[in-house]
């Protein structure tokens, strides 16, 4: 980023520079040869149109109106004209202002010229006038149809062009002076209009890579720059909301270690100091231990999962399986836990109910949804799992007739760490990650899923899997 406003009016006044190095070259070197080639190429191609309407099959056309044009062309381009028949006689001859006194030799030249144009010739070139040195240009055109009638010529002073030259070089000198201040100045603001929203940029970056998310790039531009200003206010949005998702999961985590950690800790003192001789606490302090222990494993284990289906680790890998044994699988391994708490599972799902998708994330999904409705339906009688046969899929439906999740809850549930009002003060219930868990299933397989519910009347959540067509 350093130096990007000077480069910027670097490479700016030299493209000025070397426009108006341009603007010199062609306007003082070459004008010369711009104005001898276009004014000769102009000439040339008047008199081949003359030298077409002098001809005729008897001779030359001569008249007043063809007398009028020959006068008017040669007093316009300050040339002399004559016209000479097929003997070489003069047969018109007109003198512009600029005539000079010829001397013999000067006019010899030009007879001599115009006999080889009476030859069929046409005759281009430049004679210097023995007297006064200056260089006069000469054409000698035929005047012919079928045979050649005469010969048209045209000659005259080449006119300097260097007094031109010296008006036009003090004319650049202003032009050129006024350019260079007129560019210094837009340069500068336009490398700062440039560079101001870049600087702001790489400050804006700097603060990010310290922690600062908060910092935005105040910019109303609409172009690339200003599409960049906005793509770095994105980032530092969604840098921002990573960074309070992270001390999030840290505080909760911190949160959900804590009490494991100290019922351990505790009850293992307790074991060593006090009743490490009562073999009937001992064994009740133990069993704490171990299902505080348990509840750190399945916490680890949920966060790892869901830190893995986050960062798009886990690849899914989909394919054909029966859901129905799957279900019955699933709901027979909770059918202890369930009946302990007077809880019945029912399945309602047609036998040999083949689905695409991925198996093991799939029985995930159903392990988290059913122990999420027994944690939940203290007062349901049963739970149900229902799979429907639909147009191209199966839908699978977990239902309990619970005390049901507030409305205002409903968009909170499956984030994670999120807790119920109804089990934040049950301090065994869950890790809070099962439902962020199967969320992050779900669309990573472009799974439709939802829930329903209703305080007192029971939670519905459902999900879609494809049909299996092979």
């Amino acid at each position: 980023m350093k130096g990007i406003r000077s480069k910027l009016w670097t490479g700016m006044m030299l493209l000025v520079i070397l426009m108006l190095l341009l603007l010199w070259l062609f306007q003082i070197v070459f004008l010369e040869q711009f104005y001898k080639g276009i004014q000769l190429n102009r000439i040339i191609d008047r008199s081949e149109v003359l030298t077409m309407a002098l001809a005729e099959p008897d001779g030359l056309a001569i008249d007043s109106e063809m007398l009028e044009k020959l006068e008017t062309f040669a007093f316009k381009n300050n040339l002399n004209l004559e016209v000479v028949d097929q003997r070489g006689d003069s047969v018109i001859q007109i003198t512009s202002g600029s005539e000079q006194q010829s001397p013999a030799g000067f006019r010899k030249s030009i007879r001599e010229l115009a006999s080889r144009s009476l030859k069929g010739e046409i005759v281009n070139t430049v004679i210097e006038h023995p007297r006064f040195k200056n260089q006069f240009w000469v054409l000698a055109m035929p005047i012919m149809n079928d045979t050649i009638k005469g010969s048209l010529i045209l000659s005259g002073p080449i006119e300097p062009v260097e007094e031109t030259a010296s008006i036009l070089k003090q004319q650049l000198v202003y032009i050129t002076g006024i350019l260079l201040v007129a560019a210094f100045v837009l340069a500068f603001v336009i490398s700062r209009h440039f560079s101001k929203p870049l600087f702001e940029i790489s400050k804006a970056a700097k603060a990010m890579s310290k922690g600062d998310f908060s910092v935005r790039i105040k910019t109303n531009r609409n172009d690339e720059i200003g599409q960049l200003a906005n793509d770095i206010n994105e980032m530092g949005k969604s840098l921002g909301k990573v960074d309070e998702l992270r001390k999030e999961l840290v505080a909760n985590i911190s949160h959900e270690l804590r009490t494991p950690l100290s019922l351990i800790k505790g009850y293992a003192e307790t074991i060593k100091d006090v009743t490490g001789e009562n073999p009937e606490k001992r064994q009740k302090q133990l069993g704490i231990i171990i299902d505080e222990s348990d509840r750190l494993a399945v916490l680890i284990r949920d966060v790892l999962d869901l830190s893995q289906l986050e960062s798009g680790a886990v690849s899914m890998d989909s394919r054909c399986f029966d859901l129905t044994s799957k279900v019955q699988d699933i709901s027979q391994r909770f059918k202890a836990i369930a009946g302990d708490k007077g809880i019945a599972i029912v399945t309602d799902i047609e036998s040999q109910t083949m689905v695409y998708s991925d198996e093991k994330k799939t029985e995930q999904v159903l392990y988290n949804l059913i122990g999420n409705a027994l944690i939940h339906s203290k007062t349901s009688p049963e739970i149900m799992i229902k799979a429907t046969q639909e147009d191209h899929h199966i839908k699978v439906e977990i239902i309990d007739s619970g005390i049901g999740i507030p409305v205002e809850e409903l968009s909170y549930i499956w984030d994670r760490f999120y807790k119920s009002t109804d089990s934040k003060s049950d301090q065994a219930q869950g890790t809070g990650l099962g439902l962020a868990i199967v969320k992050r299933i779900f669309e990573a397989q472009g799974i439709r899923y939802g829930v329903e519910s209703e305080p007192g009347k029971g939670t519905t959540f459902w999900f879609e899997l494809k049909k299996c067509t092979s």
